[in-house]
């Protein structure tokens, strides 16, 4: 829900780097979809400490310190030091950070600020899904559906409304239950909410996806775990259609 949260990071901080402090842009790095709760493998950071071996880039301006890191003190710490040793500093445009000795008490403080609300955030959104669950409004299967299942909808009497089709590539279908047409077809990132949001007494479970996939999925496991057949053999024999 935030589709123009980056744009609004980046005006901050532009107004800030060339208003304030005379800086030279170079370039933006926009991270659509990272969260800065995780602290490992950050492939955008080492990648930012790679490009710096042609020393075309000084200073990192990000909108406040939560959007390097919420991995806490230790992960702040790190990233900073990683950057400081090729000599490159990291400016935190909304935090008040000060200059001078105190400078490394106050970034702690809010590194650990950060960190503290994302658990928050966390516990929040586990005991809406957990409540959810106990309610009956969503299934015990969170996230995206495994191969060969698809989601389906019901309205508050019980019946099969509409059904949500996981294709390759990301693509989802909302199929009408009732008339079988394709109501919506959707495509990973163009959509920035769920494909389908449940009304007053509606629910949701999972139910087989098509009967050959279905078949092929069965087959696969059937020939991996009885069979003992290697991925790559089995591989060779399946084709799977929806």
């Amino acid at each position: 829900m935030q589709d123009t949260s980056v744009s609004d990071q980046k005006a901050v901080n532009d107004r800030h780097a060339q208003e304030k402090l005379g800086m030279v842009w170079v370039a933006d790095v926009e991270l659509q979809g990272v969260s800065g709760s995780k602290t490992f493998n950050r492939r955008d950071l080492k990648e930012l400490l790679e490009r710096r071996v042609f020393k075309n880039y000084d200073v990192i301006v990000v909108y406040d310190s939560s959007r390097l890191t919420r991995g806490g003190p230790r992960h702040g710490f790190t990233v900073r030091t990683d950057f400081a040793r090729e000599g490159v500093l990291i400016i935190s445009v909304c935090d008040p950070i000060p200059e001078g000795d105190s400078k490394d008490v106050i970034q702690t403080v809010i590194d650990t600020q950060n960190h503290l609300q994302a658990k928050k955030t966390s516990g929040f959104v586990t005991r809406g899904i957990e409540d959810a669950v106990k309610r009956g409004t969503v299934e015990k299967h969170g996230g995206g559906c495994p191969l060969g299942i698809h989601r389906q909808y019901l309205d508050p009497s019980g019946k099969p409304k509409l059904r949500l089709r996981y294709l390759p590539g990301g693509v989802r279908e909302l199929i009408n239950e009732q008339t079988g047409k394709t109501e919506a077809r959707y495509v990973r990132g163009q959509h920035i909410t769920a494909a389908y949001l449940l009304g007053i007494g509606e629910k949701t479970r999972l139910m087989p996806g098509g009967e050959n996939v279905v078949k092929a999925i069965r087959e696969a496991f059937r020939m991996r775990y009885r069979d003992n057949i290697g991925y790559t053999v089995g591989a060779k024999w399946l084709i799977v259609s929806q």
